[in-house]
C-alpha cells in the first residue's frame, strides 16, 4: 500500500502524485485538485494565503488518510496541502486515490475530501487585485463543490 501526506509551500504535480500510488493491481485512479480562484464574487484575486497550525494540521491529515485506508479497499492514497501565499490558478490541495475498482476510487476520494474539510484546520485569506482582504468561509465555499462531486457516485 502506497500512502502519504504532503504539507508544503511548493506546488505539486498531480501526475507525479499519481505515479506515487499507481500499482500493478490499480484499475482506477481518481485525482482531485482544489485551485486558487482567479475571481470571486466579481473581484479579481491576486492571491490566497493559507495558514495552518502545523502539528494539528499534519495530525489531522494523517487521520484523514488512515480513516480512508480503513474504510475503503484502495491500493494507494496521497493527500497534498499547500501553505503560504498562493497565486491565482495554482494548486491549493490535492487528493489522489488508486483502487482496483472505479467505484471504490471515486467513493474513497469523495469521502477523503469530506473528512479533510471536516477535520483539517486551515485558515485562508484572499487578497484582491485592489488590495482588499478577507477570510474565506470554508464551509460555504466547498458545500456546493462537495454536492456536485457526490452526484458522480
Amino acid at each position: 500500500m502506497k500512502s502519504k501526506i504532503l504539507l508544503k509551500e511548493e506546488d505539486f504535480d498531480l501526475e507525479e502524485l499519481k505515479n506515487n500510488v499507481v500499482k500493478h493491481d490499480s484499475g482506477a485512479v481518481m485525482t482531485f485538485s482544489d485551485i486558487v480562484k482567479k475571481e470571486r464574487e466579481g473581484s479579481d484575486l491576486q492571491n490566497l494565503e493559507v495558514r495552518i497550525y502545523e502539528g494539528m494540521t499534519r495530525n489531522e491529515m494523517k487521520r484523514v488518510k488512515e480513516e480512508t485506508l480503513k474504510e475503503f479497499d484502495i491500493t494507494g492514497i496521497v493527500i497534498a496541502q499547500r501553505i503560504g501565499i498562493l497565486e491565482a490558478g495554482e494548486n491549493i490541495m490535492g487528493i489522489v486515490v488508486s483502487a482496483s475498482e472505479v467505484e471504490e476510487a471515486i467513493e474513497a476520494s469523495v469521502s477523503c475530501l469530506e473528512k479533510f474539510r471536516e477535520y483539517v484546520p486551515l485558515w485562508k485569506k484572499e487578497t484582491t487585485i485592489d488590495g482588499k482582504q478577507h477570510w474565506v468561509e470554508e464551509a460555504d465555499e466547498l458545500h456546493s463543490l462537495y454536492n456536485r462531486m457526490v452526484k458522480w457516485i
